[in-house]
């Protein structure tokens, strides 16, 4: 798995694209009932935190099933 930064702002310019290898993958229950998302490195700090609500991940979820299961893209809208 790996980490495309598309936009950087970095020293780099802002035309340069920032990759990062994928090692781990952590899912966690957030305090406020929803979860997060973490990815980074296997043995270090994530690089990246994604949180959202239960609501969120459910239709993620579906997203990902369908596109695994043949279909080409598949959007999902989050909540504000």
């Amino acid at each position: 798995m790996r980490l495309d930064l598309l936009v950087s702002t970095g020293p780099e310019g802002p035309d340069s694209e920032v990759r990062r290898e994928i090692g781990a993958v952590v899912a966690r229950a957030s305090p406020n009932g929803g979860l997060a998302v973490e990815l980074g490195p296997a043995d270090g700090a994530p690089l990246i935190r994604i949180a959202m609500s239960k609501a969120e991940a459910h239709r993620l979820r579906s997203a990902l099933d369908a596109v695994i299961t043949g279909r080409d893209e598949e959007i999902v809208i989050t909540d504000p």
